[in-house]
């Protein structure tokens, strides 16, 4: 008798029991824990893309400053030059 109850038992879980608990498992997965994760994930890459391109924008604001810089500089050697030439 025993043995008839747990190999039912056995049974049972093996067709209802395991089964059902992937099913949910797997909707979990799909419904829950994938789009979160997804969601997290874009979020952080969006925060670093706008970091990024800030520090690119910051830098290249310095490279302007310092090319304008460099032709007035130029400009005032030349000056410079042709005034010791004449």
């Amino acid at each position: 008798m025993a043995e008839e109850l747990y190999s039912a038992l056995q049974q049972f879980h093996r067709e209802v029991v395991i089964p059902d608990m992937q099913r949910m498992l797997m909707h979990f997965h799909r419904s829950v824990a994938v789009p979160e994760i997804v969601g997290t994930l874009r979020e952080e890459i969006a925060s670093f893309k706008r970091e990024t391109h800030a520090n690119f924008d910051s830098v290249w604001k310095h490279f302007e400053i310092l090319d304008s810089e460099y032709h007035a500089l130029s400009a005032a050697v030349r000056r410079i030059e042709e005034k010791l030439e004449s």
